[in-house]
């Protein structure tokens, strides 16, 4: 006689579930990410400065070396000179100047005066000077200081470490400093206006973050 039992066992299928939708799928939009930044392979590498002999604790550092290009300099240095309250004041002096100019200039045509045609002259240096004299200035200091000559440099949370052997020295990074981005290059400014400038491009991206918050941490914000 044939076992119907074993055959049903086997045939069976569990029942589908009735009314009860599968879930639909959450689309979440992507937080908008900055742009990313491509290494260039220079050399970083995590480094130890030595023992804390408070906390027992090794203090660790990252050690880069690159070189700067020209574009880099005249991008930090465009930057510096050139913040946004300087740009509202030089708009403000240009359509002063300006203004100057054409009614001179009008003066002169009515009148034939030549001291109207002096001080428009004048004022068209003064916006000759204004717009194109800085720029030629930022070139010619970024062709100068654009060497090929290899930077070092050791980032630490509490200092930067410039230099190698004897040539070495220090950026604290306590506060007393500040610092700015432009355009993927990172300006650590001391002693005033002295600056250092550290390409994003020269840095790793697993330690770039660090890199990041080290200085910021360490720094104050540049007010433009």
């Amino acid at each position: 006689m044939k076992d119907f039992t074993k055959e049903n066992e086997e045939t069976a299928q569990p029942p589908e579930p009735q009314g009860v939708e599968a879930p639909e799928p959450e689309f979440l939009e992507d937080e908008e990410q900055e742009e990313a930044v491509q290494w260039d392979g220079s050399d970083a590498e995590i480094v130890s400065e030595g023992a804390d002999q408070e906390y027992k604790d090794t203090i660790t550092g990252v050690k880069l070396s690159y070189v700067l290009t020209e574009e880099e300099i005249r991008t930090c240095m465009r930057g510096t000179q050139f913040g946004k309250r300087r740009k509202r004041r030089m708009r403000i002096e240009l359509v002063v100047f300006s203004a100057l100019l054409l009614g001179f200039l009008v003066f002169f045509f009515l009148k034939r005066n030549p001291d109207n045609l002096f001080f428009a002259t004048v004022c068209a240096a003064m916006i000759f000077i204004m717009i194109f004299l800085p720029d030629i200035r930022i070139k010619q200091d970024a062709k100068r200081n654009a060497n090929g000559k290899e930077i070092c440099m050791e980032i630490y949370p509490h200092k930067i470490e410039m230099g190698r052997g004897e040539n070495q020295w220090e950026i604290p990074l306590d506060g007393s400093c500040k610092s700015a981005i432009y355009q993927k290059n990172i300006v650590v400014y001391f002693k005033g206006d002295d600056m250092v400038i550290l390409p994003m491009r020269c840095v790793e991206p697993s330690v770039l973050p660090e890199v990041r918050a080290m200085i910021q941490a360490g720094t104050q914000p540049r007010e433009d």
